[in-house]
Order: C-alpha cells, then sequence, then structure tokens
C-alpha cells in the first residue's frame, strides 16, 4: 500500500472515532472497529517510516583527475585508444603513423610532440625498449592555399615550376594560383608537402612567380576539437640516450574504469582545473580504485594527470 492512501486510511479512522462516540448513546465505550465493516482500527493502521536522515552509508566516492604543469617523472599510462596504437605502430614499423582522434579540449597541441624519447613496457613485451621520438601536431582542420603573384624572390629562394609537380600537388597549386582555395588536412602526407613546401615556397606557372600561403580561415584552429599526429620513433641503446626517456605503460583498462575517466575529462576540459566523475556501480568503483592505485600518472592527447580516488 503507498503512503498516500496509507495516510488517507489513517484520516478517516482519526475523523471517524468521535463520530462513532456520539452515536453510542451516554455511557458506552468508544468503539474502536466494527468487526468486518471495514473501518481501519486506529491501533492497526501502519506506521509511518521516519524521515529523519538516519542512513550511515558512506557518500559516493570520485575519480579525480589533476593536470600536471609538466610532464612528470613516473610512468604514464597511455589512455587514449588512438594514441596507444599510434605509439605501438610507430615502434614497430618505424616509419611515419599519421593519425587523428576527437578530444575533449579547443584548439589541442598534442603532448606526445614534446618528448625525445621513451622507454615503452607493453603487454607480452614484444614492442619494450628505449625509442627516439619525432613528432608533431596541432588542431586538425582543413587547409586552404592560397598563392599571390610576387615581383621578386630573396637571393637564396628557389622558385619551382608548377609543371614539375607530381599530378596531385600541381592540381593544388594551380587551384591556389587560380584563386579557388584548395584544402588538405594536415596529418596527411599532401597536408605535409603544403605546410613544410607550399607554404612560404615560390612557385612559377606561365611566366609568373607566385608566393604560397595559407588562406586565412577566423577561429578555424581555435575552435578546433580535433587534434593530428604524425609520429616515428626509432629504437636507441640505452646509452646513446641524453636525458632520462618519458616511461609510456600500456596497462589493461576496462570498461567501468574507460568510462569513470572519459567523465572525469569531460569535467575538466582542458580549463586547468581537476576534473572529477563520481563512481556509479556501472563504473566498477573498486576497479576504478586499483587502477588509480596502481598509475603513476594518466597519459592523454593533450596533458598528463595525477589519478586518486577521493
Amino acid at each position: 500500500m503507498g503512503r498516500s492512501r496509507r495516510d488517507a486510511l489513517r484520516a478517516l479512522a482519526v475523523a471517524g472515532a468521535p463520530g462513532l462516540a456520539g452515536c453510542g448513546g451516554g455511557g458506552g465505550e468508544t468503539p474502536t472497529g466494527t468487526g468486518d465493516s471495514g473501518t481501519v482500527r486506529p491501533s492497526d493502521s501502519p506506521t509511518d517510516p521516519t524521515t529523519d536522515p538516519t542512513s550511515t552509508d558512506d557518500p559516493p566516492a570520485e575519480l579525480v583527475l589533476r593536470p600536471h604543469e609538466a610532464v612528470p617523472d613516473a610512468p604514464l599510462a597511455v589512455f587514449p585508444a588512438g594514441l596507444r596504437d599510434w605509439l605501438r605502430e610507430a615502434a614497430r614499423t618505424g616509419g611515419s603513423v599519421r593519425g587523428h582522434e576527437s578530444v575533449p579540449v579547443y584548439a589541442p597541441d598534442p603532448l606526445v610532440a614534446e618528448f625525445r624519447t621513451v622507454d615503452l613496457r607493453t603487454p607480452g613485451g614484444e614492442l619494450d625498449g628505449t625509442f627516439e621520438v619525432r613528432a608533431e601536431g596541432g588542431p586538425r582542420y582543413e587547409l586552404r592555399l592560397s598563392a599571390d603573384p610576387v615581383e621578386s624572390v630573396p637571393t637564396d629562394g628557389t622558385v619551382t615550376e608548377v609543371s614539375s609537380l607530381p599530378a596531385d600537388r600541381r592540381e593544388l597549386a594551380v587551384d591556389a594560383i587560380e584563386g579557388n582555395w584548395p584544402g588538405a588536412y594536415p596529418e596527411t602526407e599532401r597536408g605535409e608537402w603544403v605546410r613544410e613546401e607550399f607554404f612560404g615556397g615560390h612557385f612559377e606557372r606561365e611566366g609568373r612567380t607566385y608566393l604560397g600561403s595559407e588562406a586565412e580561415q577566423t577561429d578555424a584552429a581555435f575552435f578546433s576539437t580535433t587534434v593530428w599526429t604524425v609520429l616515428s620513433m626509432t629504437p636507441v641503446e640505452d646509452d646513446g640516450v641524453d636525458a632520462d626517456p618519458v616511461a609510456l605503460r600500456f596497462p589493461e583498462i576496462g570498461h567501468g574504469v574507460r568510462a569513470a575517466v572519459e567523465d572525469a575529462l569531460a569535467d575538466w576540459e582542458g580549463t586547468g582545473r581537476e576534473g572529477r566523475a563520481w563512481l556509479e556501480p556501472e563504473h566498477r568503483p573498486e576497479a576504478v580504485a586499483a587502477f588509480a592505485a596502481g598509475t603513476g600518472a594518466l597519459l592523454t592527447h593533450t596533458a598528463a594527470f595525477s589519478v586518486a580516488v577521493e
């Protein structure tokens, strides 16, 4: 029986008792019920549970991520799935790995671009070792190409004949010269050529020389929430390392732990303050606590964090 119905029955019983007494005549006992008539006996009315807050349950725990101002000395647990894949592929192949991934911050810059050497420890140990790192990246948006005619070229400058370019690059250069603002994404091979050679380069077409540049796009980088990275890694001997390498670890991260970390990162959103997430049953709080206790620091695409459950 719900509380509202129970309260209504109690009210009927209390209101009905004086009326019954008045009908019973002088000297009669006040009846407390009418047998099988259905009238509730006051003595049998259910008792409301107390509404006072007497619970002694512990309050829910929180996962807390606090950003480091610099790369910490502690081993870093690599969190983003994309970054894990890029690092392992770069270590395995020795070639350039190109990728992009959404992040919870605006205008992201990849922290891995600050690393010079890393010490990898991977599940199974097949990729363990020390590696020299070459990485670049930034906020991902489509670069737009422009080209303006110039009257002269610096004495140490080089002029490239547009017709000598490979077909895909020639198409970009011609479109830029004709004012069509062609585009390329920065992490692609095409985008790498645009960044490194077209922007600031001189190109000749039909007897005129042009200076390649990026067409201005107001706030395109600022409002980007996707990070791009081009990464390569080369094995090195320990005695060939000038400084202590950044220790990178690849622990198993369960679904509940990953969800809790993602919630805390969403709370952080690159503001510089700490990120917090209440631990719900679906997070498996005991697993989150074990992960926090065994993690020196957490590495995302753009920052490193201390990890705690409070």
